[in-house]
């Protein structure tokens, strides 16, 4: 449900704006419209401070990931966030300045390890005594046949070519790539690079014990978190003289606790109803069946508007509907189960519980439809226990069928789409218009059957059908739309081609059969080549041989199947809640979430959502 707002406009001395900003965040409940651009130093300094605590815990964070935390340490724990904050920057831009150093000496290096540990100093002596000294590189395997008078020295030699050393008593020139001496010998650059390299161990031992502070950091970024909230709020208040003002809007339902702290606290304090192009935020209360679809909500992004309305239960039905046909598999359904409660407990033991509800919710409807459909890791009907075997419906099995049933669900889908919008708008033209819709929809079906499967058009449709188009047309007459009335030939190739949407839960989960029937067949193939190919002694490795490439085949197989399922699900089955069904019931999810004035830990939203 979503619930209904009260437009809130408050007034207070200007001197008691803090008190009055500490009573609301207090009471949690308001979300706050500025009355002016939120800007002062004071934030502008608060936001810098919040960018690098975020920064220096982010640092911290990946430490931990790489190396764990640090154990106990008293010094760390003591800093003051603000030093750890600090100190935490500084070392980690040593860090990248010592990881480009060692990176530039290593392909120094490079460059001079073939020719060998030279002083380039040396080198210049001879010079000045009229003994020249040059090093080349050739890209054969041999050095080139040097100039008369010039002596030829191999160095080393690798795949691009080979390296030497020439000596003569007058300048010269070979048909090679000359190397100019560095002034640094070898061995130099070797003692540079351990120095660097202990330098950055020096620096990186110490990022890890300041991850010990890593609580201290956290705590002054929740700190700055809830000092900017407030920074902004009392920035973005509006002001005239004496008086101080803001604006805002709150729960019907804590109306009366904001009267209260009015009273006591001496506000003005004025309540309406908005005006429909108030920009209100939603604030949605789940029912509690259908709560656990929320973390979907949250991952793609999505809040319906103030006035639309909320589709929860039917996302959250639809859905669980959707994912068992896409995946398709009794198996995965159980494998899902299976695995769910491990990593709930070993790897997300602090994580919301909610989509580990939600992803058992899905994997028991797959379960029951992989059951229905008589899909096992695909194995062969043929293999399954007989009791297995009993409980598959034949009739699913049929490609009509499939395809009908397919079909026939996305014209429910439709269906409710329309039937919710007829209940909202009660005795207008518009819930006219709607139920006309529904009446089309059907007939589309009818006719997308007829085309798919050449099923006959039902008689007792036609009028349905014939009915709904004439109830559209009435309604966009009687409310003088005529733009959407020049536009019905459009709407209604767009309605058929939603309902031939649908059409992909069928091809999708005829699409997971075949992968995973394929990849045991790949796996049986290579099970019996490897021990036909074998005899003898050789028998018994070879059916050991098999076995671990089959295991290697069905697990990488089946794994990247389960993966093209999930992405399937999150690309087709969401897309069909939150496109085809959410454009006919009107919902164009162009809310902005409510969010309380209030401490981090005290969501009002959170807490009644």
């Amino acid at each position: 449900m979503i619930v209904p707002m009260k437009k809130l406009r408050l007034l207070c001395l200007a001197s008691d704006t803090d008190t009055t900003l500490s009573a609301l965040r207090e009471l949690g409940a308001v979300h706050l419209d500025p009355m002016q651009a939120p800007t002062s130093a004071p934030l502008d300094a608060a936001r810098q401070r919040l960018d690098a605590a975020r920064q220096a815990l982010s640092i911290l964070d990946d430490e931990i990931k790489t190396h764990g935390a640090a154990s106990h340490d008293a010094a760390a724990q003591a800093k003051d966030a603000d030093d750890v904050v600090e100190r935490v920057h500084t070392l980690a831009r040593l860090r990248k300045e010592f990881e480009e150093r060692i990176a530039a000496l290593l392909e120094e290096r490079a460059t001079i390890l073939p020719y060998g540990d030279f002083d380039a100093h040396q080198i210049e002596s001879l010079a000045q005594h009229g003994v020249i000294v040059k090093l080349y590189r050739s890209a054969g395997k041999t050095p080139p046949e040097p100039p008369e008078g010039v002596w030829v020295f191999p160095v080393s030699r690798d795949l691009t070519g080979a390296y030497f050393a020439t000596v003569a008593l007058a300048d010269f020139s070979c048909e090679a790539c000359e190397f100019v001496p560095h002034h640094r010998p070898l061995s130099r650059v070797d003692e540079d690079i351990e120095q660097a390299r202990a330098d950055m161990a020096h620096r990186q031992a110490e990022l890890h014990r300041l991850t010990a502070a890593r609580g201290n950091v956290a705590a002054e970024v929740a700190g700055l978190e809830d000092q900017i909230g407030f920074l902004q709020a009392r920035a973005g208040m509006g002001a005239e003289g004496p008086v101080a003002y803001l604006g805002g809007y709150c729960p019907e339902d804590a109306v009366a606790a904001i009267r209260r702290a009015a009273e006591q606290q001496g506000w003005g304090l004025v309540l309406d109803d908005p005006a429909p192009d108030d920009p209100v935020p939603t604030l949605v209360r789940y029912p509690a069946w259908a709560r656990l679809v929320k973390p979907v909500f949250s991952f793609l992004g999505i809040v319906p508007g103030y006035r639309e309305v909320d589709i929860s239960s039917a996302f959250f039905i639809f859905l669980s509907i959707f994912f068992a046909m896409i995946v398709g598999d009794a198996g995965y359904g159980l494998l899902f189960l299976i695995l769910l409660p491990y990593f709930r407990k070993k790897k997300c033991a602090d994580a919301d519980p909610a989509p580990f509800r939600l992803l058992y919710i899905f994997s028991a409807c797959t379960v029951a439809w992989g059951i229905l459909t008589g899909n096992y890791f695909g194995l062969d009907y043929e293999l399954l226990p007989g009791v297995l075997q009993a409980l598959r419906i034949d009739w699913l099995l049929d490609q009509n069928h499939s395809m009908t049933l397919s079909l026939a669900l996305g014209g429910v889908h439709l269906t409710v789409a329309h039937g919710w919008n007829v209940l909202r708008y009660g005795r207008h033209p518009r819930a006219l218009v709607q139920l006309g819709w529904i009446g089309v929809v059907w007939g589309i079906f009818a006719v997308a059957r007829l085309l798919l499967v050449k099923a006959p058009f039902p008689p007792w449709l036609a009028p349905i059908s014939i009915g709904g188009g004439v109830a559209i047309l009435a309604g966009l007459v009687i409310q003088r739309q005529w733009m959407d009335l020049g536009l019905l030939a459009l709407d209604l190739v767009s309605c058929f081609g939603d309902l031939m949407s649908y059409l992909r839960l069928f091809a999708l989960g005829i699409a997971s059969v075949k992968v995973a029937d394929a990849f045991n067949g790949m796996a049986g193939d290579l099970g019996a080549m490897l021990v036909g190919a074998a005899s003898g002694p050789g028998a018994i490795p070879a059916v050991l041989l098999a076995a671990v490439g089959m295991g290697v085949v069905l697990a990488v197989g089946h794994g990247l199947n389960i993966i093209l399922c999930a992405m399937s699900v999150l690309v087709h089955g969401v897309r069909l809640n939150a496109l085809e069904f959410s454009l006919h019931i009107g919902q164009e999810w162009s809310g902005n979430r409510f969010r309380p004035f209030s401490r981090p830990a005290g969501d009002t939203a959170a807490a009644t959502t």
